[in-house]
């Protein structure tokens, strides 16, 4: 699955890193096709490989690392007209300023690879100490997470636009305006996923974990 999934990766994390810029360049629908073409053409890519292929777990992989490609593409297609303020010159490529950008970004990336290693130190862990099962069960847990970061990714990347707009153009009640907001959102929206999976962990868990045993759940 790994082999099959990682050549998507690259594409992923930059695809997420553009999308953000989009709205301050007045393109904020392609969002929109980016994720309308990735949740189709992985869909499709998985019943051809469950019917046709039998790729087995790889073409599973691999069809989300295809999509994961399909999507990108469609978000670069943002760059290619010369009226928009983000637009691809090669004449005006600098890569004198490629260290700079390297260290400014560098904070950024060390968060989610310490992440990451986190997650493989703890699933060893826990398949030492509650085996497969216990793998299974943090998996659930993950992927019931996944419905939670994808709306606070939306309103991160929105909160980011307003307050570089606020800040560039010195707006310090804009930016605390955008800061309250932010703050009662992120308030409303943490206490309602908290109620939900407080009373739907349960029945949440045995649509996976079926047949497992008490203590796992």
């Amino acid at each position: 699955y790994l082999r099959g999934y990682s050549p998507g990766v690259l594409t992923s994390g930059l695809t997420l890193l553009i999308n953000m810029l989009l709205a301050l360049d007045n393109d904020r629908g392609r969002g929109i096709y980016c994720m309308l073409v990735l949740l189709i053409s992985d869909t499709v890519f998985d019943f051809a490989n469950v019917l046709i292929f039998h790729g087995g777990i790889f073409g599973m992989a691999l069809a989300s690392s295809i999509s994961s490609l399909l999507a990108f593409a469609v978000i670069l297609l943002h760059f290619r007209r010369k009226d928009r303020i983000l637009h691809l010159t090669l004449g005006n490529l600098d890569f004198g300023a490629l260290k700079e950008v390297v260290l400014i970004g560098f904070s950024g990336i060390l968060a989610p690879f310490l992440s990451s290693f986190s997650g493989l130190v703890s699933n060893y862990v826990i398949s030492r100490v509650g085996g497969t099962a216990g793998v299974a069960a943090m998996s659930v847990a993950l992927s019931s997470l996944v419905l939670y970061t994808a709306l606070t990714s939306g309103l991160n990347s929105s909160v980011s636009s307003l307050a570089g707009l606020a800040y560039g153009e010195e707006d310090r009640n804009g930016l605390d305006n955008v800061l309250r907001t932010a703050l009662r959102l992120g308030y409303k929206v943490c206490l309602v996923f908290f109620i939900l999976f407080m009373v739907f962990v349960y029945p949440i868990s045995g649509l996976f974990l079926h047949g497992a045993s008490a203590q796992t759940h």
